[in-house]
C-alpha cells in the first residue's frame, strides 16, 4: 500500500499542487482497496482444514 500512494503523491507534492488532505484521501482510498479485496478473498477461499466450499447435501 505504501508505494502505492507514494508514488501518486510524492509526484504531485514536487509539483506544488498538492496538499495534505488529498494524500491522506489517496491513501485511505488505497488502503480501503486493500482491505476490501483481503476480505473478499478470505470469504471466498476455502479453509485448509475443511477443504473447498459445497452446498450441504438436502435431507430426505
Amino acid at each position: 500500500m505504501i508505494p502505492t500512494s507514494f508514488a501518486v503523491n510524492l509526484p504531485r507534492f514536487n509539483a506544488g499542487d498538492w496538499n495534505l488532505s488529498r494524500a491522506l484521501v489517496v491513501n485511505q482510498a488505497a488502503n480501503l482497496t486493500w482491505f476490501i479485496s483481503t476480505q473478499r478473498f478470505a470469504v471466498a477461499s476455502p479453509h485448509p482444514r475443511r477443504g473447498p466450499r459445497t452446498s450441504r447435501p438436502s435431507a430426505a
